[in-house]
C-alpha cells in the first residue's frame, strides 16, 4: 500500500478503498496492457529467427516456391529461374498422368520436352547426357511414355537448385515469406506454419 497510499493517506483516511482500486485499474491499463500488445507485435521478427523452411517444402508449395521465383528474379539468376520452371512443369505433368488422356499426356510431354530438354529449346536447362538418352527413349512413340520418365531430370535439378537455396534462406524474399506466414498464425505452434504452404504437387 505504500507505492498507491503516498504520505498514509489511506491510513489517515483522506482516501478510500474505491480510490485505490481505480488507480490500480488506471495504472494496469496504462502501462501493462500497452506492454502486451507491445510484445505482439515482435512476436513474428523474434520467431523469424527459430524457423527454417527445407528446399523440398519450399518447392512443393505455391506460397514458397513464388517466393523463391521472385528471388531468382531479382538476382537475375536466369539458369535457376529455368530450373524451377522445369521443375514445376515437370511435377506437375507427372502429378497428371493418371488423370490425362493419352493424347494430351504426349503433347504436354513435348511442349516440355522442346522447351526446356532439346538443346534448342527457349528456356534449355542442363542435365547429364545419361538423363537426356534416358529421356529420348522412354519418349519412343511406338509404346506409352512411362511416368517416371522425368524422375532422373527432376533430381538432377533439384540437386542443382540446392546450392542456390542457402542464397535464397538468407534473403529479403524469405523473411518475407516467413513473416507473411507468422502473421496469419501469431498464436500457432512453430510446427503448424507449414501447413499453410499449400502443396502444388
Amino acid at each position: 500500500l505504500t507505492v498507491l497510499d503516498p504520505g498514509n493517506l489511506y491510513a489517515d483516511g483522506l482516501i478510500s478503498w474505491s480510490y485505490i482500486i481505480c488507480v490500480g485499474a488506471l495504472l494496469s491499463f496504462s502501462i501493462v496492457v500497452p506492454l502486451q500488445i507491445y510484445k505482439s507485435y515482435l512476436i513474428p521478427k523474434n520467431l523469424s529467427d527459430h524457423i527454417e523452411l527445407d528446399q523440398t517444402t519450399i518447392l512443393h508449395s505455391k506460397i514458397g516456391i513464388n517466393y523463391l521465383k521472385m528471388h531468382l528474379f531479382a538476382v537475375h539468376d536466369l539458369d535457376n529461374i529455368r530450373s524451377v520452371l522445369f521443375w514445376q512443369n515437370a511435377v506437375s505433368w507427372r502429378k497428371a498422368y493418371n488423370t490425362t488422356s493419352v493424347i494430351v499426356r504426349e503433347e504436354n510431354f513435348t511442349r516440355i520436352f522442346e522447351t526446356f530438354i532439346e538443346r534448342k529449346g527457349m528456356m534449355h536447362i542442363s542435365i547429364s547426357v545419361d538423363a537426356y538418352e534416358q529421356m529420348i527413349d522412354d519418349s519412343d512413340r511406338t509404346k506409352n511414355i512411362p511416368k517416371h520418365i522425368f524422375e532422373l531430370s527432376i533430381k538432377q535439378t533439384e540437386e542443382a537448385l540446392s546450392s542456390t537455396y542457402g542464397r535464397f534462406t538468407g534473403s529479403e524474399h524469405y523473411k518475407l515469406l516467413l513473416r507473411g506466414l507468422q502473421g496469419k498464425n501469431s498464436f500457432r505452434s512453430l510446427g503448424e506454419y507449414t501447413k499453410d504452404l499449400t502443396i502444388a504437387a
